[in-house]
C-alpha cells in the first residue's frame, strides 16, 4: 500500500494544509494503472490531527484488505465548520478537498464510491457533510458523535461555564449560537429529508460506547433519524470515548460499508 503525506496550498484556507492519504496495493500487471478507487474520508476528533488514525489504528491494513482509498484531512478544533472566528474548514472539506484529491489521485467520482466516517468531533463533521451533501455519499458512519454535542460541554472542558467554553467559541461564536446554525445537525437532517428524495439519502451507521458520555444523545439522535424514515443502524458496545472503542468498531464499519456501497472496483 502507499502511505502519502500530501501538502498543498488551499485556496479556501489560504495556506498550505496537510492530508494523509492511503492508496491500496496495485497489481500493475492486471490493472495497468486504470483503476479508480472507492474512497473513505476519515475525520479526526477534537484535539487530534491528520496523523491520528495512522498513529492509533491499523487503518492501513484494513483499507488495503478492502482495496479502499482513505483521505485523512486536518480539521483542527474547527468542528469542521466555516468558523465564526477562524477559517472556512467546512467549505475546504466539502468542496475543495474532494476536488483536489480526485484530480491528483486515482479516486472514483461516483456516489456509490464515497464514504465518510469520524469519531467525536469527526462524527459531527461526518453528520454535517453527509446531511448537507447526500448526493455525494453512499454511506456515512459516526463514532461517539451524538445529535446534541453541546450537552457534553461539562465533560469536554470541566469547570468552564458553557458560554465561555472555547470548543464552541471559535467555530460558532458561543454555545448559544449552535442551535439553528450549520452545526445544528437536527436542523441539517430535517433539511436533507425535505430537500432530497429518499432514494438519494445515504445509509447511516452510529456507534457509541456504553460508558461514553455521548451515549444518550447518540442513541436519541439515531432514533430521531429512524422516525424520519432514514436507514440508520445503531450499536452501543462495551467501552468509552477512547481509541480502544474506536479501534474495535472501525473494521466492523468498513465491512458494513461493503454492504452499504458495495466496495467493488469503481
Amino acid at each position: 500500500m502507499a502511505l502519502i503525506h500530501y501538502n498543498f496550498k488551499s485556496s479556501i484556507l489560504i495556506q498550505n494544509i496537510d492530508v494523509m492519504m492511503i492508496l491500496p496495493d496495485v497489481d500493475w500487471e492486471k490493472e495497468k494503472g486504470d483503476r479508480k478507487y472507492q474512497t473513505l474520508y476519515l475525520l479526526h476528533g477534537g484535539g487530534e490531527d491528520y496523523t491520528s488514525y495512522i498513529r492509533y489504528t491499523n487503518i492501513e491494513t484494513w483499507a488495503n484488505e478492502r482495496k479502499l482509498a482513505v483521505v485523512m484531512p486536518t480539521g483542527v478544533n474547527s468542528s469542521y465548520m466555516d468558523m465564526a472566528h477562524g477559517q472556512r474548514y467546512y467549505t475546504y472539506l466539502s468542496e475543495e478537498l474532494p476536488s483536489v484529491m480526485q484530480h491528483v489521485f486515482p479516486l472514483s467520482t461516483k456516489k456509490e464510491s464515497h464514504f465518510v466516517m469520524g469519531f467525536s468531533m469527526g462524527g459531527m463533521g461526518a453528520m454535517h457533510w453527509s446531511f448537507d451533501h447526500p448526493e455525494f455519499f453512499a454511506a456515512a458512519a459516526f463514532m461517539s458523535g451524538g445529535g446534541e454535542f453541546v450537552k457534553a460541554t461539562e465533560y469536554i472542558n470541566p469547570g468552564i461555564p458553557a458560554p465561555e467554553n472555547d470548543i464552541f467559541h471559535a467555530p460558532f461564536g458561543g454555545i448559544d449560537k449552535v442551535a439553528g446554525s450549520e452545526g445544528d445537525v437536527k436542523m441539517l437532517v430535517d433539511r436533507m429529508t425535505a430537500a432530497y428524495p429518499k432514494e438519494m439519502w445515504p445509509r447511516f451507521f452510529s456507534t457509541t460506547g456504553k460508558e461514553d458520555f455521548m451515549l444518550t444523545s447518540s442513541y436519541e439522535f439515531a432514533n430521531y433519524m429512524k422516525s424520519l424514515g432514514i436507514d440508520i443502524t445503531f450499536h452501543a458496545g462495551d467501552g468509552g470515548h477512547d481509541w480502544g472503542y474506536w479501534n474495535t468498531w472501525i473494521p466492523k464499519i468498513l465491512d458494513w460499508f461493503q454492504l452499504a456501497g458495495s466496495l467493488v472496483e469503481a
